[in-house]
């Protein structure tokens, strides 16, 4: 066994140890015979964040504000205007893909060069860390069923003796149940139109085919990749149990009808353990992807609302730059999103009915969209909602709504790819893109229980990336205010803030444990004589939305607050 090379103390108080263990995992203990193991997670105080960050830079000569749009962003105010005829808007777009050509790859090759080293040091020193965690705790390699290569986190079947025992060490912050051990995955089905949220339209008007952009798959089972609609050199399967579902899902991603063809899919299968289930998707994160595609997920135990992988792919997002994107579930509205959707850094995608037409007055709800929360517990999800009604092969749900909004992102990155650094911006921009609602909440509600913030729209997401109508920065202060101009010509004002739950639990070295808790952002906008034009405040949210029909022009503000004292965090903001 390893010496550890830490120093290690203990928590003797009971009061202590027992705050570390999570409801679930406290009752489960009590119905536990002394000789009966446990799945369990165990937490520990992270590494320290600046010292990734300078490694990399050590190794790169890259630190994240260098990766950073290099193009001349000289475009005019409406270059990219949706409302543009679409002749002049194709011929507009083909100019402006021909001069940026050598701009952009460059600017795909700082940002893989940075995201993938900080990836590989991160996993040097997860590793590095874990076994010395063994050592210290007292548990053997055997014991393990899973160590993250990208966060502090390890999965153990323990003794209730042993799991005591590990409470009483001060670089452990927390001991959760592992409901995933004791649930069976619920395989999700959809079809999709990609005119009713304009991805067509991206794709064959201006182009933008998800190319250079790398993106994985994750679910029970790979696509084929010698179906017809699929390019077989643009796929790479990391395991060989090929299933109908993936190779749909697929198909609406990066088949020669999908929304971005020309992206490049690596895709991994749930193994039969739940563990396998990290494995694969750090596996993943190893080839290099920036976004994720899960079209599946467990339906979850009502009394736990935020699990242990919901936990662990908040850290994952955020610390290692990739943006992944969920089905919401197919049970309704009243059935609480399945997991991993409630976890708050990722998109989590419900669905609509596009009644088969190009029409979108006729959209509606697809009713077996999930979108229950879990109340105040669980983040409020969906995000937003794309097509799930019946359209590949008469197959409908979720699950393929999801890789609509996965293949926009490829669009997204393509067109800029330094978006890939921060997840939550790109979230803001496709909530700042959502153009309308299909049930009776209306956009001016903002963020609503079922819809989120309504139907994303591909071209409207491109648009306000062209504008550059977007910006990202660490909120040091508790308020911080920006300028936005409205003229006469503006029909509306829809600002979307999106922020990161970043789950660190202190530095491993510290002997000092802070949870990384949720801070709960609000977002105003102020009319130009400082009253208020609207407000966001969800309590239960990592995204605020405030959407007001038919300004009057002038100098509005837009407001970001964070409640008194509470650490600084990375924050997005997103306007249309």
């Amino acid at each position: 066994m390893p010496i550890s090379v830490f120093a290690s103390s203990f928590d003797s108080s009971i009061e202590v140890r027992r705050a570390k263990l999570d409801n679930g995992l406290q009752q489960k203990l009590g119905a536990t015979a002394p000789n009966e193991k446990i799945p369990v997670y165990i937490w520990t105080n992270d590494l320290s964040e600046s010292a990734l960050e300078a490694e990399t830079i050590r190794r790169t000569g890259l630190a994240k504000q260098d990766v950073a749009p290099v193009e001349a962003q000289d475009l005019p105010e409406n270059y990219f205007d949706p409302e543009l005829p679409a002749q002049q808007y194709r011929a507009r777009a083909e100019a402006y893909l021909e001069v940026t050509k050598a701009q952009r790859a460059q600017e795909q090759q700082l940002t893989n060069s940075y995201i993938d080293t900080k990836r590989q040091v991160a996993r040097e020193k997860y590793t590095a860390m874990h076994q010395s965690d063994l050592a210290i705790l007292g548990l053997d390699q055997e014991e393990v069923m899973f160590s993250s290569q990208y966060a502090p986190m390890m999965i153990a079947a323990l003794t209730p003796d042993q799991i005591d025992r590990v409470t009483r060490y001060s670089q452990v912050e927390s001991v959760q149940r592992c409901w995933e051990a004791e649930s069976e995955p619920q395989d999700q089905s959809l079809a999709t139109s990609l005119a009713s949220v304009d991805a067509n339209y991206t794709r064959d008007t201006l182009g933008f085919t998800g190319y250079g952009v790398k993106v994985g798959q994750f679910e029970s089972g790979v696509p084929n990749p010698n179906h017809n609609q699929l390019k077989s050199g643009n796929i790479t399967c990391l395991q060989t149990n090929t299933r109908d579902h993936a190779t749909m899902v697929a198909r609406i991603m990066l088949g020669t009808v999908g929304v971005a063809p020309d992206t490049k899919l690596f895709a991994a299968s749930y193994g039969g353990s739940f563990t396998s289930l990290y494995e694969r998707i750090e596996a993943l994160l190893n080839k290099g992807v920036k976004a994720i595609n899960i079209s599946w997920g467990w339906s979850r135990n009502a009394e736990d609302v935020y699990w242990g992988i919901e936990r662990w792919i908040d850290h994952v997002s955020v610390q290692h730059g990739v943006s992944i994107v969920l089905a919401a579930g197919n049970k309704g509205t009243s059935s609480i999103v399945d997991a991993p959707g409630l976890a708050y850094n990722v998109i989590t995608v419900g669905g609509i009915n596009d009644k088969n037409t190009l029409a979108k007055s006729d959209d509606v709800l697809y009713p077996n969209s999930s979108s229950a929360n879990g109340g105040t517990a669980g983040c409020a999800k969906p995000d937003f909602l794309a097509s799930a009604q019946s359209v590949i092969d008469g197959v409908s749900g979720t699950s393929l709504s999801a890789p609509i909004v996965t293949g926009i992102i490829a669009q997204m990155l393509e067109f800029r790819p330094s978006l890939a650094t921060n997840p939550a911006l790109i979230k803001a921009i496709l909530t700042a893109s959502c153009d309308r609602k299909v049930t009776s909440e209306t956009l001016a509600a903002g963020l609503t229980a079922v819809e989120g913030a309504g139907v994303v729209n591909a071209k409207k997401a491109i648009s306000l990336i062209s504008q550059n109508r977007y910006t990202a920065y660490v909120q040091t202060s508790d308020t911080m205010n920006r300028s936005l101009n409205i003229t006469s010509s503006d029909v509306v004002i829809r600002v979307a803030l999106a922020w990161d739950r970043f789950n660190r639990v202190g530095t491993h070295t510290s002997g000092s444990v802070t949870t990384g808790p949720y801070v709960n952002y609000s977002l105003y906008v102020l009319k130009p004589g400082g009253a208020q034009a609207g407000k966001s405040t969800i309590p239960t949210s990592s995204v605020e939305l405030v959407h007001l029909s038919r300004p009057a022009a002038g100098t509005y503000t837009i407001r970001v607050t964070k409640p008194a004292g509470t650490a600084q965090g990375n924050v997005a903001l997103a306007w249309w």
